[in-house]
């Protein structure tokens, strides 16, 4: 993916990104809520997340022409703790 043909792709990166790492699988913390809701759909959702970010992230190895490792990369810089 090229930055120059897609411009959502940042947002796109921070959204996959954000919703793999919030999810919580404990939930409220009971230790039996499986009984009280079977809605497994953030679980689908948190999958089909991280899929499609290693997906992006696999797609070509060389780290010019994939935009989203360079974002990745970014990430740990730390002029971008400065808020």
């Amino acid at each position: 993916v090229n930055e120059g043909y897609n411009t959502n792709s940042w947002e796109l990166f921070c959204s996959l990104l954000n919703t793999s790492l919030t999810y919580d699988p404990v939930g409220w913390g009971l230790p039996y809520n499986y009984l009280l809701s079977s809605d497994d759909s953030a679980e689908i959702l948190v999958g089909v997340s991280l899929q499609t970010l290693l997906l992006l992230l696999n797609r070509h190895q060389t780290t010019s022409s994939n935009i989203f490792l360079i974002y990745l990369r970014a990430m740990g810089k730390e002029s971008n703790d400065d808020f």
